[in-house]
């Protein structure tokens, strides 16, 4: 069996949950034995520069071309280079084209839907879609895990929040700060508040300073002091 990956910023513990490591990981089971080409082509993204360096963009045309080849020549394929400052906004939403042009073709949109939904991508659609070329299992899957590797290393929390729905975000706020599931009366009554236009961050608020978010920070802080004193 093939190693299942892990992501960068996603706990060991957490993946299993994370639907896209999910989505990759099932689909690595199905392939069975990949091709050693076909693996190396995975080994790239690691290899891939930070971001914020200037020849990132190259890394990731070069990566896009071997998933469509299957393969590369040239050794080394990339150079591991040092990183020199936080990603700047253009360049982020760089990345967000290239993401949602690798998530376009993976998911088999047709060249031209996906150019009338995002026309100030055009050229960069077409020229993936170009390199890639016909979609089959192997290219699938390598472009997927290149797309979440470029969703790791540039999502910022409130991307990550936004790509869930209310239920889930709901879900995930009680279980952080109360370290509880909502009951059924809970998820009905914060389902209704962001239904009549409460902000997410603003139901972050109102949680944390529930008489109960209190009461469990408070023993949390009890919590430290006994084990600060060996008790």
């Amino acid at each position: 069996m093939n190693k299942i990956y892990r992501w960068r910023n996603i706990p060991t513990e957490n993946a299993g949950t994370d639907r896209d490591v999910q989505q990759i990981n099932t689909m690595q089971e199905e392939l069975g034995d990949i091709e050693e080409k076909t693996q190396q082509v995975k080994t790239l993204m690691s290899r891939m520069a930070d971001l914020s360096h200037y020849r990132a963009f190259n890394d990731i045309d070069f990566i896009i071309e071997a998933i469509g080849k299957k393969g590369y020549t040239g050794s080394p394929a990339l150079d591991v280079l040092p990183s020199y400052e936080d990603i700047d906004h253009e360049r982020r939403d760089k990345v967000k084209e290239y993401i949602y042009c690798l998530t376009s073709w993976a998911e088999g949109k047709e060249l031209e839907d996906a150019v009338s939904e995002f026309k100030a991508s055009e050229n960069l659609l077409r020229n993936i879609y170009i390199h890639l070329g016909e979609l089959d299992e192997e290219r699938k899957w390598l472009a997927l895990c290149l797309t979440k590797t470029l969703k790791e290393r540039v999502s910022s929390p409130e991307d990550v929040v936004s790509e869930v729905s209310n239920e889930e975000f709901i879900v995930y706020v009680y279980n952080t700060i109360l370290g509880r599931e909502p009951d059924d009366d809970d998820l009905q009554l914060r389902l209704a508040e962001l239904g009549r236009g409460k902000t997410r961050e603003d139901l972050i608020k109102s949680i944390l300073e529930s008489k109960e978010s209190r009461k469990r920070m408070l023993a949390e802080v009890a919590k430290s002091i006994k084990q600060s004193n060996g008790e």
